[in-house]
């Protein structure tokens, strides 16, 4: 790993994902586990989804050994085919409890894994393909319109990456992937274009430390987040 690199590990970086990772080695990261704007995604007018994945999948391709990316039930799967990496399986992420689009049933997410397994573990011989979300987790507390869940993220963590290894989240956002890394005793480095989602994640990274929920480091602590 590159001494530039060295000096990002466990932090969250507010900046353009290509920008930031142009310059890595080949095969650096462990692990890239992200949630990119989805094709079929309009939250965000200005973003085109597939012009931005096409740049960034062979980056990523480049960089990573193993790759798992998230999309939804009604997003098209061809949006990966730039993902050199070979593909090696899919997991649903149910939820217990679905919702609707519409006339479609939204009762799952997939996570699409690329790249070389990592290594057999005691505790793990076998690759899941599956996690069901069963907690209350309050999502709106982390006031990001596409937040993943926590639970769904933690199990592809355990999973799919050993402790000790370095995650990469390029779509950072809320920062659901570098909580689970940290937790799970990982190395992580999470990059998002957006100042506010990257407070959000410093948030939810201090919250381990701390013991304070977002929401209430949102509300005792609003003087010092407007400081910086």
């Amino acid at each position: 790993m590159s001494k530039d690199i060295d000096k990002l590990v466990n932090s969250v970086i507010c900046e353009d994902c290509l920008e930031v990772m142009r310059d890595w080695p080949d095969n650096c990261v462990d692990l890239v586990l992200t949630d990119p704007p989805w094709p079929n995604c309009d939250v965000w007018p200005e973003i085109k989804p597939y012009e931005l994945f096409t740049q960034v999948a062979p980056e990523i391709s480049r960089i990573a050994k193993r790759i798992i990316i998230i999309l939804g039930v009604t997003s098209d799967p061809a949006f990966l085919k730039d993902i050199t990496l070979p593909f090696v399986r899919y997991c649903w992420l149910r939820y217990a409890r679905p919702n609707f689009a519409g006339n479609i049933l939204l009762g799952n997410e997939v996570a699409f894994v690329y790249g070389t397994l990592p290594s057999r573990r005691p505790d793990r011989k076998v690759f899941g393909g599956e996690c069901v979300k069963t907690n209350k987790e309050k999502m709106a507390i982390y006031n990001h319109p596409c937040a993943r869940s926590y639970q769904h993220i933690e199990w592809l963590v355990k999973h799919y990456s050993n402790p000790g290894e370095l995650i990469l989240d390029p779509f950072n956002g809320s920062g659901p992937t570098c909580e689970a890394a940290k937790r799970e005793k990982r190395n992580y480095i999470g990059i998002d274009i957006s100042p506010e989602y990257c407070e959000i994640a410093h948030q939810r990274l201090r919250a381990d430390d701390t013991g304070a929920p977002v929401n209430q480091q949102k509300i005792g602590q609003l003087a010092i987040f407007a400081g910086k």
